[in-house]
Order: C-alpha cells, then structure tokens, then sequence
C-alpha cells in the first residue's frame, strides 16, 4: 500500500509571555523557651513535677533533658502491723477511684500484688472491693497462681460474691508451651461461674500468650477477653476478621 503525510503549519492565535519563578522564604523558627516545668499536688499528698529541657535545634542534632517525680505521701494504710487487711481504707481508695472516673476495677491484679496476698485474707479483700463499688462500675478480680488447682482455689473462694469476672495469667512458676496455655485456660473457663479474661504478662511468668492462641481461646463461650501489654498481639487481635463481638481487647504499656 501507499500513503502519504501532508504536513501544513498552524498558527496559534495568542502570545506565550515568560513568567517569573516563585520564590519561597524560609524563615528560621522562632524558639519559643528552652524547657517546660509542670507541677501539681494530689490527694494521699501526692506532689507530682516534670522538668523538660532542651537546647536550641540545629541542622544536625539535638539535645534535651527529662526528668520526672511522683510519689504518694499519705496516711492511707491499707493493712495493719500483722499484715491483716484495713477494709475501711480499701473501701475509700476504691471509692476515689470510682469517683474520679474509672471505668471498671481490678481487685487484686499485678499491681495489687495479688500473689503475696494470704489465702486467709483473699476473699475478704474482693468482697471490700465489691462493697465499695456499690455497682457503680464493673469488679473484676484476680486469680493468679503457681497451678491451675489454686487458681481453682482462688475462684472458689469467690463463689458467693458478685462479681463480673476472674482475670488470670497462666501459672508463673514454670514457664508453659501454647498447648499448655490452651489447656490451662480452658480448665479455667470450664471450672469458673465467672467470665474468665487472659492476662498476657509474660514479664512476669516468661510465657506470652501468642496471638494464634488467644484466637483459638476466645472461641470458649466463657472467655470474654485479654490485657496485654504486648502492641502486637493487641493489633492482632483487633483486626482479626474473627474477633467476637463479645471480646474484649485491653492493651497497656505499663506491663
């Protein structure tokens, strides 16, 4: 075949005009002090202060201070010389907590050093828990043990009180494989009258409860969720297409 390209020249109708590039200015940020100083006084004589200092930002480096104290200097004893719980206390401190806005407690958990508390004493100190609580916010109360049979133990003596469930890590004497924190979990659920929650601390008892797990526990209609400190298995488990609705997730960086 044959073809043939006819070339015309067209004329534009308007004229191009050069424009000037922008220029933008760059202004050194002006610095506003070289630190922060907040302070605050609470109840119990609480002072709490936060220092923080920096220098003036470079182009390659910077340099900065932070210090931080808070303690509690007051007269709230919550157990006597021979080591007996002051219930009237425990039920004003609970109390200030309900009042300042807390969501739900946890009676005897890992900062409520539950492990050091005397078999003798367990049940006293939930039952404070509850009275001060008045129904005002959910109790949650901590069972935590060497085994499984004084786990059982713990949630027994809990039988004739009205709680919303039993928190657990696994046993922290012996570290465990995740068979055994499945197996462990599930006798737990099967014994308890309460809804069980998981404690992952594995600061504490050198097993983590792996997320794979945790997805194979929440299918017992007992287990009703976990507290971890671990972010990833916190992510995990929220965006698990599984979840049940009726699981909670609870995650803190504090373990």
């Amino acid at each position: 075949f044959d073809y043939q390209i006819k070339s015309e020249p067209v004329v534009n109708t308007f004229a191009v005009n050069p424009l000037k590039a922008a220029t933008i200015e760059s202004n050194i940020p002006e610095q506003k002090g070289y630190g922060l100083i907040k302070a605050g006084f609470g109840n119990y004589n609480k002072p709490y202060g936060e220092f923080f200092f920096n220098h003036l930002a470079s182009k390659n480096s910077i340099f900065g201070i932070h210090a931080m104290h808070l303690s509690s200097h007051g007269k709230l004893k919550l157990e006597d010389e021979k080591g007996n719980l002051l219930c009237e206390s425990f039920r004003q401190q609970t109390s200030d907590q309900i009042h300042a806005g807390a969501s739900g407690l946890l009676v005897m958990g890992s900062m409520g050093i539950e492990p050091y508390i005397r078999n003798s004493v367990y049940p006293g100190v939930a039952r404070c828990g509850v009275e001060a609580a008045k129904g005002q916010a959910p109790i949650l109360v901590g069972v935590m043990d060497t085994c499984i049979s004084r786990v059982l133990d713990r949630v027994d003596a809990l039988k004739d009180l009205r709680i919303d469930g039993v928190v657990s890590t696994v046993p922290y004497y012996n570290a465990m494989n995740q068979s055994q924190v499945v197996k462990f979990y599930t006798a737990l659920a099967d014994h308890s009258k309460f809804p069980v929650y998981l404690y992952d601390l594995a600061v504490v008892t050198k097993t983590r409860t792996m997320p794979e797990t945790v997805m194979k526990l929440w299918k017992h209609p007992n287990i009703r969720g976990i507290k971890t400190g671990n972010l990833v298995t916190a992510r995990m488990l929220l965006n698990s297409p599984e979840k049940p609705e009726s699981f909670d997730i609870v995650y803190s960086d504090l373990d």
